[in-house]
């Protein structure tokens, strides 16, 4: 009886899964390049707090899929991770895994963890929100807000309506127009400052093509200053990134191109990672001079890990309707600070009328006067005088006979 009682305990006691932690999805489907909101709470007493090691992606093949998260802890019971489905993943059903999670149990510790499934399809319509939760503590005159980037990661391009469920919450538009492979920034700003709450909750909410993000934003105010500072654990210095950390693989100072209203041009450009870490959330943003004559692709790389490539492709003029001359930038920027500023200029070749050239006729060269030109010039003359001459005589002689014939009358 006792050995029975003994394996009971030794099959329910060491692990628990999920029943003391709960790992929660705003909704269980996704496409490639739309953020991934992950709500965790807990009632145990952790032994290490959690953190984005502690989270895993899963294929359906059982391999793991490399993130770049967001991750951000409210209190010991209460965490927020997000992050960006990659553009190249294939439809289908992965495993987003909350692992290795250790809390005190008995005077020991145990293990548990917590799933959730995740099912892909794609879809023209995929949007990346950053940040997708925004925690400040406040002291009591502060005002804070937050910059929300908006990417479009889709092929479709997008409407995106804003709205707020709190009053101390503004924000800039009630609609936002996205094209594709674009990125936006709108400033969110809040006004708290003379209310008496010590805790202001609420949700930006963001609609586009019948899909919601639900973005959450929490501010703690506390009675000083010193409060609002809160202690950070020591971590060790950070090598800085080199200047030249992103970067093109070949030497690329700008793109300047003169095409015919009709003539589209692509090319590929490798970027890589020169730092010796991985670069993460990389946004590659038109300006919007160059949003609608331009495509890039992709417009958001979840991560690049140190000295790996990805290959951008730029294409110009990919509806082939050029009608003026176009200039801005493109600008890309990663998580970590690191950013390349590519001008590019688009200029309008003039239309070529096309015409028929008619042969011309070549300028004849004038006749040279040669010596049997010469004598037969003489001859013609010297007949015309005797003739003349000879009709001259015959004139003459005739009007002499006649004037013989004529009666003579005796002079008196």
């Amino acid at each position: 009886m006792n050995l029975r009682i003994l394996i009971l305990f030794f099959l329910f006691t060491p692990l628990v899964h999920g029943q003391d932690i709960q790992l929660e999805l705003p909704r269980e489907t996704y496409s490639q390049g739309e953020t991934v909101q992950a709500h965790i709470k807990t009632d145990l007493e952790l032994v290490v707090p959690l953190s984005i090691r502690n989270f895993r992606l899963v294929d359906p093949q059982g391999g793991n899929i490399p993130l770049g998260q967001g991750f951000l802890k409210l209190n010991n019971q209460e965490y927020y991770a997000y992050f960006d489905l990659p553009l190249q993943l294939k439809n289908g059903t992965y495993t987003l895994s909350l692992d290795n999670v250790r809390y005190k149990k008995n005077g020991g510790s145990s293990l548990t963890s917590a799933t959730k499934t995740i099912t892909l399809e794609k879809r023209d319509s995929s949007l990346s929100i950053r940040p997708a939760i925004f925690f400040k503590i406040i002291h009591p005159l502060e005002q804070p807000g937050f910059s929300l980037i908006l990417s479009n990661t889709g092929t479709n391009d997008l409407d995106v309506s804003l709205s707020t469920d709190a009053d101390f919450l503004r924000v800039p538009a009630e609609k936002k127009a996205l094209r594709k492979g674009t990125t936006t920034t709108l400033p969110i700003t809040t006004s708290v400052v003379g209310k008496k709450e010590a805790l202001f909750a609420g949700n930006i909410l963001l609609t586009y093509d019948s899909r919601t993000y639900t973005l959450p934003v929490i501010l703690q105010r506390v009675a000083s200053e010193e409060q609002a500072k809160v202690p950070e654990a020591p971590q060790k210095a950070e090598q800085p990134l080199p200047e030249n950390a992103l970067a093109f693989l070949k030497p690329l100072l700008d793109i300047t191109q003169t095409l015919s209203p009709d003539q589209a041009l692509e090319g590929s450009f490798p970027l890589i990672n020169n730092a010796d870490t991985t670069l993460t959330n990389i946004t590659l943003t038109l300006s919007e001079g160059l949003s609608s004559v331009v495509t890039v692709k992709p417009s958001f790389l979840s991560q690049l890990s140190p000295r790996k490539q990805a290959g951008i492709i730029i294409t110009l003029n990919p509806n082939k309707n050029l009608n003026r001359n176009y200039e801005g930038t493109l600008t890309i920027l990663s998580a970590e600070g690191t950013k390349i500023v590519l001008p590019i200029k688009i200029t309008l070749k003039p239309a070529r009328k096309e015409q028929k050239e008619t042969p011309q006729e070549e300028p004849q060269e004038p006749l040279e006067e040669t010596p049997s030109n010469t004598r037969q010039l003489l001859l013609l003359l010297f007949l015309a005088v005797v003739l003349i001459l000879l009709g001259a005589g015959i004139y003459f002689y005739k009007k002499k006979k006649s004037l013989e014939r004529r009666p003579k009358f005796p002079f008196t």
